[in-house]
């Protein structure tokens, strides 16, 4: 009995093992077929991916490759647009602006154009023109023959030859008329004279008399003072030369002279005039007392 139980419970251990090991393939089959199924479904989404994003970049290369064709084919005319179409709105908000600054900043810009304005006078003030060059040659040459007048009184010939003959005021004086003919307009005589003939005779006063009125609205301008200039220069230098030659022939210091006649020419004759009177005196009467102490001598 114990025999047939042992071998009864031996047989059914040995069944259970056998369903067991019947069973164990199909759960390792079922958890190897749930690997594979989602593998495929990565697989799958990966593709769709992947497929996207060919399509996106062939749509892309494709709206890139129309472009390209209708480029050149000519069709440029919708950039050319667009683009003008963007200028435009560029200035118009440029405008905009400039009238809200306008707008908040009345007084500012005002202050500005004046300052403005005020430079450029300034930069023309210190432009160097034909006039200013003019004014420079006028007075370069001037000095020159206040020095030739210096040589010739310390007794050099070449001097002495340039100031006894008048060549040495002929160029200042032609240049003089160059400038005058230049600044001349067809309001010159009347600023410097003013009047008319109808209304002397109408009401008896004299007419044509220079005013300071008029001479000082003439020399505002650039082009007569050039010309004023210069004849002031050639009138300084007359006088120059005729002190000088009048020194030479009397024998007096003329240095004195010369200095004041380089700016003001009627000084400078005043001191050349007095110079030689009171020179010619005290000679003049230094050789009467030589002659005196001679004859009491004898």
């Amino acid at each position: 009995m114990m025999r047939r139980m042992c071998c009864v419970g031996i047989g059914q251990s040995a069944i259970d093992d056998a369903n067991a090991n019947h069973r164990r393939p199909e759960i390792c089959k079922s958890s190897t077929t749930t690997t594979t199924t989602t593998k495929a479904v990565e697989r799958s989404k990966s593709r769709a991916r992947r497929t996207r994003t060919i399509g996106s970049a062939a749509n892309k290369r494709g709206f890139d490759e129309r472009t390209t064709a209708r480029v050149m084919n000519g069709t440029v005319e919708d950039a050319r647009g667009g683009l003008s179409d963007r200028r435009g709105k560029f200035r118009e908000n440029v405008i905009d602006f400039e009238r809200v600054f306008r707008a908040g900043n009345g007084r500012s810009s005002t202050t500005n154009r004046t300052r403005t304005r005020s430079l450029q006078a300034q930069a023309a003030a210190h432009a160097i023109g034909v006039n200013e060059l003019a004014w420079l040659a006028s007075t370069t040459y001037s000095l020159f023959c206040f020095y030739v007048c210096i040589r010739a009184k310390r007794g050099c010939e070449r001097a002495m030859y340039g100031i006894r003959n008048y060549s040495i005021l002929v160029p200042l004086s032609v240049f003089y008329g160059v400038l005058l003919l230049r600044s001349w307009n067809e309001n010159t005589l009347s600023l410097m004279m003013p009047g008319s003939i109808e209304e002397g005779l109408r009401t008896g006063k004299v007419q044509f008399i220079p005013r300071l009125q008029g001479i000082s609205a003439l020399l505002s301008e650039r082009a007569v003072s050039a010309s004023a200039w210069a004849h002031f220069m050639s009138v300084n230098l007359f006088v120059a030369r005729h002190a000088t030659l009048q020194s030479i022939t009397f024998d007096f210091p003329v240095s004195h002279t010369l200095a004041l006649c380089i700016v003001t020419g009627p000084l400078g004759l005043l001191s050349h005039v007095l110079t030689k009177s009171c020179v010619l005196f005290f000679r003049k009467r230094s050789q009467s007392t030589h002659a005196r102490n001679q004859n009491s001598a004898q």
